[in-house]
């Protein structure tokens, strides 16, 4: 009987883990005994992209797989530099399928987002423009002679002063043409301008 009833009784000794026998691998991480599932992802992914155009999906998977790029080879050049052998089976095809994935489905998809915006911009010149002409019609019962007349003041038949109506004409994105504004003996007209095999007329 202990002398102090109230005192803790001794723990169990712990339990020791059997030494790992020499030569035998560590087991590697999970996600690293797996890489195919990875690439299955990343293909399953690219596929839905090009065939539904999942762009947000495919940008933040583009985004994920971008940093996974810059860290494998930094976690890789810090474990041979501690003297270490990188245990990451099936990484370097995993690196090497993310790569793939940023080349066939990233950068076109980069390239149609920046495609888009130029076609949105001149969308919104040519209804800039269009805009100022019907301001110019409506105060002189005309449509402007050239889309140089909106730059100037224009004094109607009744004395009235106005303008100018655009301080300067918007310039067409990179590559476009100019923007062509054809009037109409009708009193209509069209604003336009080509590039990148799109045209784009308002109204």
């Amino acid at each position: 009987m202990s002398p102090f009833p109230f005192s803790r009784p001794p723990s169990p000794p712990a339990a020791t883990v059997p030494p790992r026998p020499a030569g035998t691998p560590a087991t590697p991480p999970p996600f690293a005994r797996q890489p195919l599932v990875a690439i299955a992802v990343l293909v399953v992914i690219a596929a839905a992209h090009l065939a539904f155009d999942l762009a947000p999906l495919a940008v933040l998977v583009g985004m994920i797989t971008g940093f996974y790029l810059l860290l494998y080879p930094l976690v890789s050049l810090v474990e041979r530099l501690r003297g270490g052998r990188p245990r990451r089976r099936g990484y370097l095809a995993l690196w090497l399928t993310g790569i793939a994935y940023v080349l066939v489905v990233m950068v076109p998809l980069y390239a149609n987002i920046a495609n888009r915006a130029t076609i949105a911009k001149a969308q919104a010149d040519a209804r800039i423009l269009a805009s100022a002409v019907n301001m110019y019609s409506a105060h002189m019962g005309r449509l402007p002679r050239t889309l140089q007349d909106l730059n100037t003041t224009a004094t109607n038949a009744r004395g009235e002063v106005a303008g100018p109506f655009l301080s300067s004409n918007p310039r067409p994105p990179a590559g476009w043409s100019p923007y062509t504004y054809a009037p109409t003996p009708a009193g209509t007209f069209t604003i336009s301008s080509q590039g990148e095999g799109t045209t784009v007329s308002v109204p």
